[in-house]
């Protein structure tokens, strides 16, 4: 028995590079603050990633300071700028969630 879970484990080990989603490169991060009187009410984070297969991840997550509103997006981009996928969902005060997806129209 200790000898399966061994070499399942191990098979689970090794094949997780052939499964882990494409990370890229961090080409440009950052934070922005929203003020109201000098005083911080809100942050928005993001992240770009550029993918090994030239797409573009854009990944953003918005707090306000007091944790009442989060909300978190990921934007897809081909390397031309087409739209791959937008997914926008929010978490706190209330949980929703947008996901929009070409076609394939504008994928040429």
């Amino acid at each position: 028995m200790k000898k399966s879970v061994f070499v399942l484990v191990g098979l689970l080990l090794l094949s997780g590079p052939f499964f882990a989603k494409d990370a890229g490169k961090q080409v440009d991060s950052g934070a922005f603050g929203v003020f109201i009187n000098n005083r911080r009410m809100a942050t928005e984070t993001f992240s770009v990633q550029q993918q090994s297969n030239g797409n573009s991840v854009i990944t953003s997550q918005f707090k306000d300071d007091s944790g009442a509103a989060t909300q978190n997006s990921e934007l897809q981009l081909t390397p031309n700028g087409a739209l791959l996928s937008y997914e926008w969902h929010e978490t706190a005060p209330q949980k929703s969630s947008l996901k929009v997806v070409p076609d394939g129209e504008f994928l040429r």
